[in-house]
Formats: C-alpha cells, sequence, structure tokens
C-alpha cells in the first residue's frame, strides 16, 4: 500500500535528525539574531542550534548560513566554524539526496571534531554519516556508523548525545527484523525522556513503538503507542508532526480493518496539512487520500481527491507531485477502462517524467559546483595552514641548528684555548 510506504519514509525524514534543539519559530527569531550580532563563538553555538529548525522551515534558506559560517572560519582561521558548516551542510546535502558528496562533508567535520577532542560533535558526525547511508538503502553501513556515534557519545558521558541514535538505529532493526534489540533501544530512549518536557522525542519514540508493532502484526498495541505519540505531537504545535502522526493513526486503523476511523484519521491529517499551510505536503495529503479511496475501490472519490493533488502540485511547480499523480491517474483511468484518457494521462506521466529528471540533474549539478567551490575553499585554507606550519617547523629546525652551532664554535674555541694553554705551560 503506498500510503504506508510514503508515510514511513515521511517520518524518518521527519525524525531522523533529532538533536538537542527544539522545533519553535520564537527560539529561531532569537538564535538567528544571536548569529547575526554575535562574535563568530556566537555564530558557532547558534548555528548548531538553529540549523535543524530552519531546515523543517525552509532547507534552502540554510544554505546562507552554511556558506557564510564556512567563509567566516577560513577568514578568520577557524577550523571548529568550518567544521560546524560542513556538518550541517552534510545534513543539507543529504536531504537533497547527494549522499555522497554528503558523506564528504560529514567526513571532513568529523575528521577536525576528533582532532579538537570534541566527543559530542563527533558522535554527531558519525551519526550524520549513519543517516546518509540510511537514506542510500545501505543498512549495514548506517548500523556501522550509528553505533560508531553511540561509542563516541559514551566517551563524553552525556547521556542525550548518547541516546540520539537510538532511534535511527532502531529503525535497522526492525528492518531486519530483529525486533526485541529494536524495542530494548526504544524502551531505554523513552526511559530517559519520560517525565521530561521534550515533547519532540517522546512523540517520536511512541511513534516508532507503534511502527514496531505493526510490523509484528500487532495492531491493535500499535495503535495504543500511536495514540500516545499523537498526544505528544498535538501539545507539540506543529501542524506537519501531527498530520503525521493522524496519518500513522489512519495506516492502522486501516491495517486493522477499521475503514471508518481509517478515514476520519485521514482528514484529521489533511486537516492538519492544510493548516500548515505547505503546498509540498498538502498535495500529499490530497494524493494519500486518493490513495485511500482507491483501495476501496471507490473511483469517483479516488479522481477527486487525486485531481485535488494534482492542482496544488501544478500550482506549486512540484515536479514529483505532478508526475506521481499523472502515474496514479493513468492507473485509475485503465481500471474504468477508458483507454484514452489512459494514453492521454501516460503521454503527460512521460514527459513530466523526463522534465523532472532534467530538473533533477540542473539541481544536483548547482549544487555539487556549490559544494566544489567551498571545497576548493577549505583546500587552499588548510594548504596555507600546512604550509606556516612547515615553515614554523623549518624556523624552529634553524633555530636548533643555529643553536648547535655556536655550541661547537664554543667547544672549538675552549679546546684551543686548552690545547694553547698547555702547549705555553710545557
Amino acid at each position: 500500500m503506498r500510503i504506508l510506504i510514503i508515510q514511513i519514509f515521511t517520518s524518518f525524514i521527519s525524525c531522523i535528525l533529532v538533536t538537542s534543539a527544539a522545533f519553535s519559530n520564537e527560539k529561531l527569531d532569537l538564535l538567528t539574531d544571536k548569529y547575526n550580532s554575535g562574535s563568530l563563538d556566537d555564530k558557532v553555538e547558534a548555528f548548531f542550534q538553529f540549523y535543524f529548525i530552519l531546515e523543517e522551515l525552509d532547507i534552502d534558506s540554510s544554505f546562507f548560513y552554511i556558506e557564510d559560517l564556512h567563509d567566516l572560519g577560513i577568514q578568520e582561521n577557524r577550523p571548529d566554524a568550518i567544521a560546524m558548516a560542513n556538518y550541517c551542510y552534510g545534513h543539507y546535502l543529504s536531504t537533497k539526496m547527494l549522499i555522497d558528496e554528503s558523506i564528504v562533508k560529514f567526513e571532513s567535520s568529523l575528521m577536525t571534531f576528533l582532532k579538537l577532542g570534541n566527543d559530542t560533535l563527533s558522535s554527531e558526525a558519525y551519526n550524520g554519516i549513519g543517516n546518509a547511508y540510511f537514506l542510500r538503502g545501505d543498512y549495514l553501513s548506517a548500523e556501522e556508523y550509528y553505533l560508531k556515534a553511540i561509542e563516541q557519545a559514551r566517551i563524553s558521558n552525556v547521556d542525550r548525545f548518547e541516546l540520539v541514535p537510538f532511534p535511527n538505529l532502531a529503525r535497522i532493526f526492525i528492518r531486519q527484523k530483529k525486533y526485541q534489540e529494536a524495542e530494548n533501544l526504544l524502551v531505554d530512549y523513552l526511559h530517559f525522556y519520560k517525565g521530561t518536557t521534550k515533547l519532540k522525542q517522546l512523540g517520536l519514540v511512541y511513534g516508532l513503538l507503534g511502527q514496531l508493532k505493526m510490523e509484528q502484526e500487532n495492531i491493535e498495541e500499535a495503535i495504543q503507542f500511536l495514540e500516545q505519540s499523537l498526544e505528544f505531537n498535538l501539545a507539540l504545535g506543529s501542524h506537519r508532526i501531527t498530520a503525521n502522526g493522524y496519518t500513522n493513526m489512519a495506516i492502522a486503523c486501516f491495517l486493522n480493518d477499521k475503514t471508518q476511523l481509517a478515514e476520519h484519521y485521514f482528514r484529521l491529517a489533511l486537516f492538519y496539512r492544510e493548516k500548515d499551510d505547505n503546498p509540498f505536503f498538502l498535495a500529499e495529503g490530497l494524493f494519500n487520500m486518493g490513495d485511500f479511496y482507491i483501495e476501496l475501490g471507490q473511483m469517483d472519490s479516488c479522481l477527486f481527491y487525486y485531481t485535488k493533488s494534482l492542482e496544488v502540485a501544478l500550482a506549486s511547480n512540484n515536479l514529483v507531485g505532478v508526475t506521481d499523480v499523472y502515474r496514479v491517474l493513468a492507473e485509475v483511468y485503465e481500471i474504468k477502462g477508458d483507454s484514452k484518457t489512459q494514453a492521454n494521462y501516460l503521454q503527460l506521466y512521460i514527459d513530466k517524467k523526463e522534465e523532472q529528471y532534467a530538473e533533477k540533474v540542473s539541481s544536483e549539478l548547482s549544487l555539487l559546483r556549490a559544494s566544489f567551490q567551498t571545497s576548493k575553499r577549505e583546500q587552499e585554507f588548510n594548504a596555507f595552514n600546512r604550509e606556516e606550519e612547515m615553515h614554523a617547523k623549518l624556523s624552529g629546525v634553524y633555530e636548533v641548528w643555529d643553536y648547535w652551532i655556536w655550541i661547537m664554535v664554543g667547544l672549538v674555541i675552549s679546546l684551543g684555548g686548552i690545547f694553547i694553554y698547555k702547549r705555553t705551560r710545557s
């Protein structure tokens, strides 16, 4: 069922990057003000705190701060600032599915964090690499880096950093059908945050416990966990996260043959998508409604929601959404036996698929060029520093050499004096 696949992926993207940062527009305003007016130390600290908030609200806006911090780090000879920029650059490129390039950025930041002895940020960088491999579908490599992240965080003795990879590693174990290992991680995560005000983390862990129980086909228990997750999501006040929660509830009810309740939750999810006012996710919510009705065989209803999804996707220039709708509309008209309309939508689908591919290639090339230029500036900076270090070492060698020359001259003079003294005495 496509809605289940979409929601699991969407939920992962929305919570894979959970850090200590909280979701708050007000907090974002305060932190961006601190970044704009503060010292470089203030900028590094503020950027780490607000990047993930900004990424959730408007990911492309974060690119300005990444490049700005990177350039400032080079200008002021601050490897820690460059590393922080690269760390967030890695996340940015992961969301754009430029996985290889994102791993390069993460590894660059990791080398600096390890050199500086910053165990918590080293752990975060390992976790970021794990996320990148997860998105690629390389779950064994993802597991390896999540475990490295946990091990690195334990050195710092800061429990909350050790727990950051737990939900992500639990997802790996769920996919590997290691259900007990996944549950152990999630229970430990829950014990740490239970009774705290960390609503996002609590909503996340209950949602994952719900997904775990769905995988085990314990639908009733899954619904209970998802209801608890939904309570925290509602309290958090994020329309997007609440919509994800209602969609998960709808899927669980659908799998439990509670179609009326599933429909109710899908409509609530759509309501919060509309309140969120993000055209990409609104198109997806309408698309999910179409999927729901096609599963029930209600062609008129599914056509209505697919058409509404298409309108939103076209208005917002969402090529992915437009392409998906053209494909499913072709499938719907095939079921209805209308081959002429089906052929029209298939042609539209092919045309949009080609346009989508061309735009994707253009966007990726643009990002890769920007990434290359950033890396080039960083390599020039590193080469300059290495040259300075080499000159400093050579200066030290020359100083030591001069020192020994004077010692040798002194010894020769002393020996000469002794020799002359003995000759005069004899």
